[in-house]
C-alpha cells in the first residue's frame, strides 16, 4: 500500500514548479513514514487532489515575488492582448497589453489618433496638427 501511496505522491509532485518539487518531495516523505499502510494512501489521495490547488497558490506567489514566469503561448508570440489605458493624462492613448505576460503592444495603437484627419499623430507630427505631414 505504501508503494501506491508513493507512486500517488510522485503524480502530485509532477504538478508542483520544478524549483520547490524537492522540497515538498522531502515533506511528503517525511509525512508518509510516519503513517501506517491505510493512512498513507488516504494522505497520498488527499494529497493528489490538493496538488493542482498548491500549484496555482505556489505559481502565483512566484508572480508576486516578481518572478519571470512567461507562457509557452507568448514566448511563440501568441499573445492574448487586451485595450488599456497606461496615460492617465490623455485618455485618447489606448495600448494592448498581454493579459498573461503583460507585454505592452508597440504599434499604431499606442499613440493618439486624429480623428478630423483620420490618420495618427504624435507629438504634432501628425498632418492634423499642422506638422511635418508623416
Amino acid at each position: 500500500m505504501k508503494t501506491l501511496a508513493a507512486v500517488l505522491l510522485w503524480i502530485g509532485l509532477r504538478l508542483i514548479p520544478r524549483h520547490q518539487r524537492r522540497r515538498y518531495a522531502a515533506e511528503f516523505a517525511a509525512d508518509l513514514a510516519q503513517l501506517d499502510d491505510r493512512e498513507a494512501l488516504g494522505y497520498a489521495f488527499s494529497t493528489l487532489r490538493g496538488a493542482p490547488g498548491l500549484r496555482v497558490a505556489l505559481v502565483s506567489r512566484i508572480d508576486a515575488e516578481g518572478e519571470k514566469r512567461r507562457s509557452l503561448r507568448c514566448v511563440v508570440g501568441r499573445h492574448d492582448y487586451t485595450a488599456v489605458r497606461l496615460n492617465s493624462e490623455d485618455a485618447g492613448i489606448v495600448s494592448g497589453q498581454c493579459v498573461r505576460c503583460l507585454r505592452i503592444k508597440e504599434g499604431p495603437g499606442n499613440f493618439p489618433h486624429d480623428h478630423t484627419k483620420g490618420t495618427v499623430g504624435w507629438m504634432g507630427l501628425g498632418q492634423g496638427n499642422g506638422g511635418l505631414g508623416m
